[in-house]
């Protein structure tokens, strides 16, 4: 083992705490129920429109996949287990009315 290997594994024993990707997940989904229950003006949800629109109506980019924050909300929704899959508009409509949902939406930040 690395040294690094070997203080993540004695400090993971000292400490009860969850993994970073887990709580930047939850983050993620909390500041995405922000942006759909806030202002419809505002630049992040013109951002989140745009990219739903131009990602249902230019082909894809040939090569490796670029990881964006629409695919990461793509990826969160598929682990999820939700039926949307966020490809129109009407699917961001869609989880808009369950953002303005709280106690829902609170459940959906802990999968």
């Amino acid at each position: 083992k690395q040294w690094y290997q070997r203080r993540v594994a004695i400090t993971a024993g000292w400490c009860e705490t969850e993994p970073l990707s887990c709580r930047v997940a939850v983050a993620r989904w909390r500041l995405f129920g922000h942006i759909l229950r806030g202002d419809k003006d505002s630049p992040a949800y013109l951002a989140i429109l745009f990219a739903i629109e131009k990602n249902s109506l230019c082909k894809p980019r040939l090569g490796r996949p670029i990881t964006n924050l629409l695919a990461v909300l793509k990826n969160d929704l598929y682990t999820r287990n939700f039926e949307n899959k966020l490809i129109e508009i009407n699917d961001l409509y869609e989880i808009e009315t369950l953002a303005y949902n709280r106690a829902e939406w609170k459940k959906l930040e802990k999968v």
